[in-house]
């Protein structure tokens, strides 16, 4: 199983008994084949990743990875 961003992301928290800071912000935008979603995701209600795709589960992953990127340089 490959490790999406969203994985990563829960294990990260887990571990650190922090799951529950987790929460995302979702919206979409387009019409069509034109759609796009955009997925914030928050710890603590602060907005840590941010991405914009397609498919909203690239968009999740996308901010996911953000998000431990903040946490794993700024922790």
């Amino acid at each position: 199983m490959a490790n999406t961003g969203t994985s990563r992301l829960n294990i990260y928290l887990q571990e650190r008994r922090q799951e529950t800071s987790l929460s995302w912000e979702e919206s979409r935008t387009g019409t069509g084949n034109e759609r796009m979603w955009k997925m914030v995701c928050k710890i603590n209600g602060v907005p840590r990743g941010e991405a914009t795709a397609a498919q909203k589960h690239v968009a999740k992953n996308e901010a996911a990875d953000l998000a431990w990127i903040y946490l794993t340089q700024n922790t």
